[in-house]
């Protein structure tokens, strides 16, 4: 059987982690059953992503979207991609 899953994405600061609000927002998705996609880059992203994954017996997927094209163009370090 299929178990169809939200999908919640989240992007924000690639500088800051804002880790008090992060942190808790990807427990409360991991453990509300919802899969996590980003913008697989650094900041927010890297810090939910770490917090959902985290999160003993979640049900969902991180998913981590990047450009595979015109990355000369983002001011990030390729090496922060992905997260």
């Amino acid at each position: 059987m299929v178990v169809k899953r939200p999908i919640v994405n989240i992007v924000g600061s690639h500088v800051d982690e804002w880790n008090d609000l992060s942190d808790p927002l990807g427990e409360f998705l991991a453990s509300a059953g919802c899969h996590l996609m980003t913008g697989a880059g650094a900041g927010v992203m890297t810090a939910v992503a770490k917090s959902f994954t985290h999160t003993p017996n979640r049900m969902g997927s991180c998913i981590g979207i990047y450009p595979i094209e015109g990355m000369e163009d983002i001011s990030l370090p390729k090496s922060k991609f992905p997260n």
